[in-house]
């Protein structure tokens, strides 16, 4: 199987992954910029994309590993539950093990870990049942 198969597989190129994609990204952007705010006030939010791009860059590779953009998610509202779950998670990983380098601001802070995992999952996961049961895949439901 080639990459490109591989991912068209992961992956629905259409108008509703765009609108799916850009209301997950504004909700993760929401949560930096809040965090951004309550942690330096208004003057802080210019750093909410620094702040948020190694979760987004988890997020884009989790998302695509779980099918969260394709058929996959689509199977269940549970399916679509433990898939954004699941991508959120390894968004978190993944965003927490960059801003551990030294290329990064941040670090790994076990009450930073907590935080973005629960509110995370609580801006993401009933938004993507949402989406699921207002059949914004626009596509037939896999078997």
């Amino acid at each position: 199987m080639s990459t490109a198969t591989a991912l068209s597989s992961r992956f629905d190129r259409s108008a509703t992954t765009v609108g799916l994609a850009l209301v997950d990204l504004v909700l993760i952007m929401a949560f930096f910029v809040l965090g951004e705010i309550q942690h330096g006030g208004v003057a802080a939010i210019p750093s909410a994309p620094v702040a948020a791009a190694p979760f987004l860059l988890g997020w884009v590779v989790s998302t695509v590993v779980l099918g969260l953009y394709g058929p996959p998610w689509r199977a269940s509202l549970q399916d679509a539950a433990v898939r954004t779950a699941g991508a959120w998670t390894g968004a978190v990983a993944i965003g927490q093990l960059l801003r551990d380098t030294s290329f990064l601001p941040g670090n790994a802070d076990p009450a930073f870990i907590l935080v973005s995992l629960v509110v995370g999952m609580v801006l993401l996961v009933p938004w993507r049942l949402v989406a699921f049961q207002l059949d914004l895949a626009g596509v037939e439901r896999q078997a």
